[in-house]
This record gives C-alpha cells, sequence and structure tokens, in this order.
C-alpha cells in the first residue's frame, strides 16, 4: 500500500511557499531541510531523505513527481510549480517464541502496525506449569497491541509443577509433615528420626496397603503425579518376668511383642497357701492381668 504526501513549490524569484500534506502520523521534519517551508530560487533544495521520514508501522521509499519519476531535489533551475508524493510501505513484524532456548516456528508470526493479536499458551508438561511469554527485558507479554512497531522475541516462563503427598501413617504418634512435593527435584520421605510410634520400630513406606514390595524413602526426580504411601512398622520385643512374693521368687520370664502383647492363658499362676491369686501387677502397682 502506498501513500501520498505532497510537496509543492513556487517560481517566486525571492523563494517559493512549500505545502506539506503528510499522514498525520507521520514525523514532519522537512521544514529542517527547506528553510522553515520556503526554498530559494537559484538554489538546489534536497528533499527529505528516509532518516527523516518517520511513521510508525510505515518505510519510506521514496519521493516521486507527478509523472511518477523518482525524485530526490529541487534543482536550482525550477521556475515552475510542482508536487511531489512520497511513497511509503507497509513494514512488517516478525514474532518469534522460544521455549527454553529452542525456536518454536509453529507459533511465530508476523504482523502490520496496528494489528492486534492475543498469543498462544503453551500445554504444560507432566514437570512444568506454563505461566507467560516474557519479552527480551523480561516482562511479561500475552499479545500484540495496536501501538506496537517492532519485531519481539518471547521466551515461555515456566513453574515447576507440585503434586499432592498423603501419608498414611497406621497410627504413629508424631510424624513430620510433607503435603507436597515438586516434580523434578528428589524429595526425602520421613524416616525414623521423624515418625515414632510408642512400642513400635518404623520399617519404611510402602506404596500399596498392603505393604508388600521395596520400601519406599524418597520420591525420585523422575516422578510425576500424586503419591500415597503407607507406614509399615514391627513391635518392639520386650522380656517379662513373672515374680513371686515369697522371696522375689521368678517363676517364669516371658517375651511379648508391642501390640500382640501376652494373653492371660500364657501367664504362669502360682499358688501360695492361705491365699488367693488376684493377679500380676507391675512394679508401679498397676493391675497388669487379672487370672481366676
Amino acid at each position: 500500500m502506498s501513500l501520498e504526501a505532497l510537496f509543492a513549490y513556487s517560481n517566486i524569484d525571492f523563494g517559493g511557499c512549500t505545502t506539506f500534506n503528510l499522514p498525520s502520523d507521520a514525523s514532519n521534519q522537512l521544514k529542517y531541510l527547506v528553510y522553515e517551508n520556503f526554498y530559494f530560487v537559484g538554489v538546489k533544495t534536497v528533499l527529505p531523505t528516509a532518516d527523516m521520514m518517520v511513521r510508525s508501522g510505515y518505510r519510506f521509499i521514496h519521493w516521486e513527481d507527478n509523472n511518477g519519476n523518482v525524485v530526490t531535489f529541487i534543482p536550482a533551475n525550477a521556475t515552475s510549480s510542482s508536487s511531489f508524493k512520497a511513497v511509503w510501505e507497509d513494514t512488517t513484524y516478525d514474532v518469534n517464541f522460544y521455549s527454553e532456548n529452542v525456536l518454536l516456528p509453529e507459533l511465530s508470526f508476523q504482523y502490520e502496525f496496528g494489528q492486534t493479536r492475543n498469543f498462544a499458551t503453551l500445554d504444560d508438561t507432566p514437570f512444568k506449569h506454563f505461566e507467560y511469554w516474557k519479552d527480551e527485558s523480561g516482562n511479561r507479554k500475552d499479545g500484540i497491541v495496536s501501538s506496537d512497531a517492532k519485531d519481539f522475541n518471547l521466551y515461555a516462563y515456566w513453574t515447576p509443577r507440585n503434586y499432592t503427598v498423603k501419608l498414611n501413617t497406621n497410627g504413629a504418634d508424631s510424624c513430620k509433615e510433607l503435603t507436597s512435593y515438586v516434580a523434578g527435584t528428589t524429595t526425602n520421605l520421613p524416616d525414623s528420626s521423624n515418625i515414632k510410634k510408642k512400642g513400635f520400630n518404623f520399617v519404611g513406606w510402602y506404596d500399596n496397603e498392603s505393604l508388600t514390595g521395596t520400601p519406599i524413602s524418597f520420591i525420585s526426580d523422575t516422578q510425576t503425579g500424586d503419591v500415597e504411601y503407607w507406614a509399615k512398622w514391627s513391635g518392639i520385643e520386650y522380656s517379662v518376668s513373672f515374680v513371686t512374693y515369697t522371696q522375689g521368687e521368678v517363676i517364669s520370664a516371658k517375651t511379648f511383642i508391642a501390640g500382640i502383647g501376652i494373653s492371660a492363658k500364657d501367664m504362669p499362676v502360682p499358688t501360695r497357701d492361705g491365699y488367693s491369686f488376684v493377679g500380676w501387677f507391675a512394679k508401679e502397682y498397676n493391675l497388669v492381668n487379672i487370672d481366676k
């Protein structure tokens, strides 16, 4: 598309008055080259050059006279009025998109001044979430606006994806909190130092409720998606001695495992003349079991 600006001159001896009809958005700096809108007969007057013709979204090509001839100056021997037109062409600008410094040609496009367009977004990956596009200055840019008039290189801004962690502690008295992990990083699960259950040793975490397979101590940096783990415990084995009232005689010693205990039928039942057996007591005199 070509747009014209009229540049007229007269044959008045002391100098002619020049008239310029330019598009309203073109920078009119012509006067600096034609003596404040006048030229002088007998003096060669150079027409404005491309570096002086500024218009957003357009590039100045040249001046033409009424016959379509390219004109670069008003000759010193000019004696008649003439007019010139400025020939412009639309300027197209390139928009290129990059993700991790890799060009995405399927997204790239060109635009002309005055056009508007929203940018396409990228799909999330298992490891990353697409946030927005950034320009070369690091500023967020979501699309082309009507005032834009330059090339753009845009870079995808990603953030790591977070996934949910569910821990089934199976009765732990305390456990270090862990509710999520970041994909692409290694995340340690609570170990025996920060998960506790009275009377039990912590065995490990399993990815199934049946507690089968290999214990898991961390979430790998290759893992994605929500995860769920179950804690496995083993009861601590304790030794119990059964001591009679008579001179502290130990009549039996047994072991039991926390969570299982010793059944009444497995406890010894001592006899003592003139007494009825009530039950076994711990040293703190708390009744442990009554067997009648």
